[in-house]
């Protein structure tokens, strides 16, 4: 899942070294104020794989609200 989503943002025009950047620095966002146990860093990892594959459900989400309450 991991390549998957470096991939992703590889297909939106980074480069393997800036997509493997914004991936680390995901999973640092989602450590920080943790332990930095291996459980914390697998859960970290879950959450920036989620967040890169699955943005484009919040941006759909965002425009929905904006046709509903707008």
């Amino acid at each position: 899942m991991k390549q998957q989503a470096i991939n992703k943002l590889i297909s939106q025009g980074m480069t393997e070294n800036e997509a493997i950047k914004e991936f680390n620095g995901k999973v640092n966002y989602y450590l920080c104020g943790t332990m930095n146990t291996k459980a914390d860093y697998n859960y970290a990892v879950d959450c920036a794989i989620d967040d890169i594959l699955y943005d484009d459900i919040e941006e759909y989400d965002e425009d929905m609200s904006e046709l509903l309450y707008n």
